[in-house]
């Protein structure tokens, strides 16, 4: 009975706290009832340090592509007399060039520490994560320079230079060949 008297007080003490770290929760219920912490005061000089990380994808290096074109003509002769079946003949024409977009990611990394107290975190009936949301959010706005941005290396590219057929799909499949 003794040595678990023992254990439930070192559990509940400020050292063990500080070597095991209590929860959000925790640390408000020591504002509003410190004697269940074996502490007569509430504690103060309260920090909070809030870190925030944002992926963000930016327009990278857009390469031109070439894109295929295609031109057919379809010739057929009629007279009173005679009727030339209609032929189907590929002509040369220049490749139209495009646009393939790519993009980067980046981290945007935001880090603050702020000064608060017992009546600021009762006050605040959200979670600790909205809390720090917050702080952040207005510390950014204050400051945008203190956004540190950094590439992750992560490039996403949207197209490939060659363009894929489907057989069997769309015009010009029979380039140069008579239709019957």
């Amino acid at each position: 009975m003794k040595l678990a008297l023992v254990l439930s007080l070192v559990a509940t003490s400020p050292a063990f706290a500080a070597t095991h770290g209590i929860g959000y929760s925790d640390l408000r219920d020591a504002c509003t009832n410190p004697a269940k912490f074996q502490n007569q005061l509430a504690p103060s000089n309260l920090q909070i340090s809030c870190e925030e990380h944002v992926s963000r994808w930016l327009p990278y290096n857009t390469k031109a592509m070439p894109l295929p074109r295609s031109r057919w003509i379809i010739s057929s002769l009629t007279s009173d007399k005679y009727t030339v079946a209609p032929t189907t003949s590929g002509m040369p024409v220049d490749q139209q060039s495009g646009a393939c977009p790519s993009f980067k990611e980046t981290m945007e990394v935001t880090t603050f520490t702020k000064a608060t107290s017992c009546d600021e975190i009762l006050g605040w009936k959200g979670t600790e994560q909205e809390f720090c949301a917050d702080i952040v959010d207005r510390a950014r706005q204050a400051n945008p320079k203190m956004v540190v941005v950094k590439d992750t290396g992560r490039v996403v590219e949207f197209c490939t230079t060659n363009v894929q057929q489907n057989p069997g799909k769309g015009e010009g499949q029979d380039q140069g060949k008579k239709q019957q």
